[in-house]
Order: C-alpha cells, then structure tokens, then sequence
C-alpha cells in the first residue's frame, strides 16, 4: 500500500465510524465489523459488486490494467478485479485507504492495489492503464483542492486520465444529469440536499449555496452536451452515452443513448408493470410520463432529461463491448451490426450475476436475447 499524499477527512461514513470500522475490521474480520458498524444501505452499496456490471461494456479482460479513482471502500476495485490483470485503487482519505487495504489482507487478494494519493497529481506514468474508472467520483473532484474553481479541477483530473491512459484505452464515468427531469419536480441534488440547484446558472448556484450551507457551490453536474465538451476539451475524442435505471449507482437495466426510444418502447411494454411496482415515487412518475409520450416526438428528448449517464470515452477506438461479442460471434460481423443497420444492441439487464443481452432487428423488432452468466472475464 502506498502512501503519495492524503486530503482532508470528508464522506458519508462520519470520520469516528471510519476508525471504529477499520479497527473492527482488524480485529474480527471486515465482513462482521461492517454488519456491526454500518448501516443498510450502505452495506448494500459496499457489498454489491451488481454495482460494476457496466465492465461488460468496457472491453475490460483479463490482460487489462485498471484504476479505479475515488475507490472509497472498494467494491467497484474487488468487483473489477475479478475481469482484469490488476486493479489499482486511487482514493486520497487514509482512512478509507485503510479498510481497502484490510480487506484485501483478509482475502488475501494480490492483483489490487491500493494507493493513497490526489488525483489531480496521479503517481503514474503516461499511458499505463486500459481503463480509469470514475464512478460517482468527478462531481466531487473540488474536495481535493481549495486553490482553482469546480469546473478546472474537473478538467484537470479528466487530462491527468487522459494522460495515464492507453492510446485506446478507455474512462468510464458514472454520474447524475444536470437536467434530470426530477430536478424540476423539486427534488433535492443528492450532494447538496438542495432543490432546483443543478438547474440554476452556475453564479446563482453559488449564491444560494453560500447563504444556505456557508460555503462556495462545487459538485458540479453537467448535461448531455456539457459532460460531451467537458470530455472533448480533455483529449477524449470518441465517447458512448447510456443511461442506467433506476440509477448509476445500483443499475438493473442500460440501454444506449443512440438507440434509447426503442429501447425504452421494449422495456415499457414488456417489463413496465412488474418494475413500477418496486420504484420510488421520483421513478413511478417517470415511467407514466415516459409511457405516455414514448410514441410521440417528444421521446427523442429522452435522452436530454435521463435521470443518469453511464459513459464510456477514449482518446482512440472506442472499446468492444459484450454487445459487440455476442454480436459479432453469435449474430453476425461488427461492420453488419454497425454500419448496416443489422443487430443492433438496444437494452441490457442484470441481476443475480447474469446479465441480459436485447438485440434488435434490421425491421427495429427485439430479437435475440442472450443470457450471459457473470463470469470473470469479459471477452477479450
């Protein structure tokens, strides 16, 4: 375990939790001390490794090297290295470097490595890794500094990603829409606890920040188009939007922004009934006002108002994802899928550690669905 620089304690998990945490954890294992410390939800969120399900749409194999930014506990890393070569975790609190650290003593993990350290300055050579991981991390990125403004210090860890990465290699980022059509319901921005913030301008945001919570305005989220120029500025040319439901988070579908009408069309008729009785009321709201303007022109607007955004970016090639895999292999060859308007994917479901693959046809008809079991390596 390596220590390069550490910041200031902050997160969810208050600071005393985390010392009782990884000290229990030392003394009756990780898994009894977490039962015992934390709550709920949060366990789920620490144990659930569903939450790294995406992989499948990275390229990610067994030869890849990857690092997961902002890693706080580890489930993503432990997840991740189950598919690939070696996982490096980059999280700047000690603290939760720590439980990292315990855990894979304990499970006497060897291909991840957990390094304390500031992702504005990453200890690494150019182009080292196959894929950077930066799951409900950018938006929080103003924590690492006080000295330059959200949106630079954003900027600046997404060029330290593009310089630590391959040619062709890939960043997956997973975050909330500035525009989620929930926002103007007036439900509160999840990092502030504040309504209709994400939908103010960015100096109105920061005045009304600092007269509720004392200080300056920084998780910033951004649009569709804002994360696409935000990206672009930062050396990643060619870029994939999916949205994930119910959220990036802890996702049961994904369906790709490109071809999300008739996915979300699949998705409503055959599965609409069975889901909406288990959702939020944010989500039961959505579902009925999604069900009626879906075969309206109002649907291509979908994509603009999604709750969440999974993205995949790269300076070079796009990566191969399972969808293409099973395409390719099974259905037909990458060009027909791509350029023809053969198979195309069109939705993607996972639960209980299998992963379900939607196809569609030349005629826009689901067809082939594939069952793929959740093993350790995606295809190569």
């Amino acid at each position: 375990m390596a220590i390069e620089k550490q910041t200031k304690y902050w997160g969810k998990i208050t600071l005393d939790e985390m010392h009782h945490l990884n000290n229990l954890s030392e003394e009756i294992g990780w898994k009894n001390a977490v039962s015992q410390v934390l709550d709920k939800d949060t366990q789920e969120v620490l144990l659930n490794e569903q939450r790294a399900d995406w992989k499948y749409l990275t390229g990610v194999n067994s030869e890849s090297k990857v690092l997961d930014v902002g890693c706080g506990l580890g489930a993503i890393a432990f997840s991740l290295a189950k598919a690939s070569k070696i996982v490096y975790t980059l999280e700047p609190v000690w603290e939760r470097t720590r439980f990292v650290n315990i855990r894979i003593q304990q499970e006497n993990i060897q291909n991840i490595k957990p390094i304390c350290a500031n992702a504005l300055h990453m200890p690494f050579p150019d182009s080292f890794f196959d894929l950077v991981v930066l799951n409900g991390v950018l938006e929080w990125v103003e924590y690492l500094t006080d000295d330059i403004k959200p949106n630079r210090a954003q900027e600046q860890v997404l060029k330290e990603i593009s310089r630590v990465i391959k040619p062709n290699g890939t960043v997956y980022i997973g975050i909330e829409n500035r525009f989620a059509f929930f926002y103007f319901l007036g439900t509160k921005d999840p990092h502030t606890g504040l309504p209709f913030i994400n939908l103010m301008p960015r100096y109105m945001a920061n005045l009304y920040h600092r007269a509720v919570k004392n200080r300056r305005y920084s998780t910033y989220l951004y649009s569709y188009s804002g994360y696409k120029n935000l990206l672009y500025k930062s050396g990643f040319k060619k870029m994939i939007f999916y949205t994930p439901l119910p959220s990036y988070r802890n996702f049961s579908y994904i369906f790709p922004l490109d071809n999300i009408v008739t996915a979300i069309k699949f998705w409503l008729y055959n599965l609409f009934y069975s889901d909406i009785l288990q959702s939020s009321r944010e989500m039961k709201i959505f579902l009925l006002l999604l069900k009626f303007i879906i075969n309206t022109p109002l649907s291509y607007f979908f994509k603009l108002f999604a709750f969440d955004y999974s993205i995949i970016a790269s300076k070079g090639k796009l990566p191969s994802s399972m969808f293409q895999y099973i395409a390719s292999t099974y259905i037909g060859k990458d060009e027909a899928v791509e350029q023809k308007g053969g198979f195309r994917p069109f939705y993607y479901k996972s639960w209980s550690k299998k992963m379900l693959f939607y196809f569609q046809d030349r005629d826009v008809r689901p067809s082939y669905v594939w069952k793929v079991a959740d093993c350790c390596n995606a295809p190569h």
